[in-house]
């Protein structure tokens, strides 16, 4: 069942977060997340979400989203010299 809506549902349709073990529907997360195979490998809540470059929790209103896996990075440890600030959809290499 999710941890938020506590509503059940298809167990391929939530995400696992690695970090707290809560499973949410893609839905109920903020943003709402597609639940896709290169989303759940890895995946961490919004309360648990770490920078993938320095893996440090702190500072998480700095933590930048892909769009596309959902991971997170420090805008500062992916482009320390500030060259793609402001970045809204923004997609990593991954």
């Amino acid at each position: 069942h999710c941890d938020k809506c506590k509503m059940g549902g298809d167990p391929e349709q939530l995400l696992l977060c690695t970090r707290c073990g809560y499973h949410y529907h893609g839905d109920c997360c903020t943003p709402p997340v597609r639940p896709t195979e290169q989303v759940r490998k890895g995946w961490e809540c919004l309360m648990c979400k770490s920078c993938q470059s320095c893996r440090q929790l702190s500072s998480p209103e700095r933590l930048l989203s892909c769009m596309s896996c959902d991971k997170a990075y420090h805008l500062y440890c992916i482009d320390p010299l500030g060259t793609n600030k402001g970045k809204m959809h923004w997609k990593c290499e991954v």
